[in-house]
């Protein structure tokens, strides 16, 4: 079994996940891992600061090879995810210890609504195959707004919990033709425990079309889902990302 890519997200609502993972695709559809002999990668964005109009902010993460070593040197870029081509807001390159820090003014990025939709990209390279961290939505806040001055809870508010959780995927075979179908695997799990339940989403990111829906799962006791997805022949993108 070949493993597409790990990535880290908040829960995307009640018992909702999704996930990044590039995957490759030549003529007649075949399905394949980019640069089958370089080692796996995962790309963790840490949580997006708040964002205010104006001012700096800082993205950070870490970049790991699948043997869990750190990856050093390499190039990241973080992007805000739009209908058309994705804005490109940083780079940074990782440190020794794998991570890496991009400080940048924030600007209203996303033109089509009020918040950011940011993660973190590594296009492979040096030996390490490409990897997308989850994608993080993220208001961005007008300067002198009363919600960009403070943070304070008004009495009797509660704040909202978040949890940390990590989603894998899987594909059975590194390549699929028109009619043939791929079953795509993996796990869930908030804290370092399996969360059952929850709704997997598999979707086609189309850089200029509303993006695509492929297939849903939902996850057992154990924190595993798995699904079948049928290549249809009307498909004939060369590449494309499903997340």
């Amino acid at each position: 079994m070949a493993h597409c890519s790990t990535a880290r997200r908040a829960v995307n609502g009640p018992g909702t996940a999704a996930l990044c993972a590039a995957l490759a695709c030549a003529a007649l559809l075949p399905l394949a891992i980019p640069d089958a002999g370089a080692e796996r990668t995962s790309l963790r964005l840490d949580p997006v600061p708040r964002l205010v109009e104006g001012q700096h902010a800082t993205f950070t993460g870490t970049l790991v090879a699948a043997s869990g070593y750190p990856v050093s040197g390499a190039l990241v870029e973080i992007k805000d995810d739009d209908p058309g081509p994705d804005d490109l807001i940083a780079t940074a390159r990782t440190g020794s210890d794998g991570r890496f820090a991009a400080r940048v003014i924030v600007k209203d990025w996303d033109m089509w609504g009020d918040a950011s939709d940011i993660y973190a990209v590594f296009e492979g390279g040096g030996g390490f195959s490409k990897s997308r961290s989850a994608t993080q939505e993220t208001p961005v806040l007008q300067a002198g707004s009363s919600l960009s001055q403070s943070t304070a809870q008004p009495p009797g508010s509660y704040a909202q919990a978040s949890h940390s959780t990590q989603l894998r995927l899987y594909v059975d075979k590194p390549e699929v033709y028109a009619g043939e179908t791929v079953t795509f695997s993996g796990t869930l799990t908030a804290n370092g425990r399996a969360l059952s339940g929850a709704t997997i989403h598999i979707k086609e990111d189309d850089p200029l079309l509303p993006d695509e829906f492929l297939a849903r799962a939902k996850t057992d006791q154990n924190g595993r889902y798995s699904v079948e997805w049928r290549a249809s022949a009307a498909t004939i993108e060369k590449d494309f990302d499903v997340y």
